[in-house]
């Protein structure tokens, strides 16, 4: 049986939520009803600052709704970033419209999103595939702890 614990949402607690994304439409976008939870800590820069600030000094149990802006969310969709790249890049990758893969950038690690492909060339999406989005992500808060001395330091849960 689990302990009852009186710890509320905040800076420095890993926290552990259930969520539902969805678009203007209502059609769902991400959820974890087939991976798990979701645990991240508090403060950390590893989930939405807006869903963060509507998490924060809530309990365990508790059901938000927050809408976002796409500003506020994964940002506008920047047509610059829709780029072609030649096919023999991604080397033995099973490329197809719609295959998402991680690619090194100037700016660091980007998912890069095929959009078609037309011969040797391939034209890549590296937009976050939410971005230009308005959201709305309902969440439940499912467990809070204190986050070690470890995962504080990483600002990554273990």
């Amino acid at each position: 049986m689990k302990k009852k614990t009186n710890l509320v949402v905040t800076p420095g607690n890993v926290v552990s939520v259930a969520y539902t994304v969805t678009d203007s439409n209502g059609n769902e976008l991400d959820s974890t009803t087939e991976t798990g939870t979701l645990d991240y800590i508090q403060g950390s820069n590893h989930l939405i600052l807006g869903l963060q600030k509507d998490l924060e000094g809530k309990n365990i149990g508790d059901t938000i709704k927050t809408k976002l802006l796409a500003k506020d969310a994964y940002g506008k969709h920047h047509a610059e970033l829709v780029q072609p790249m030649e096919k023999g890049l991604f080397e033995n990758a099973d490329l197809k419209e719609g295959s998402q893969f991680e690619i090194m950038a100037q700016d660091g690690k980007r998912l890069a999103t095929v959009i078609t492909i037309d011969g040797n060339e391939v034209i890549v999406d590296l937009n976050h595939p939410l971005a230009g989005k308005d959201l709305t992500i309902e969440t439940k808060i499912v467990d809070i702890r204190k986050a070690t001395s470890q995962e504080m330091h990483s600002q990554e849960v273990r």
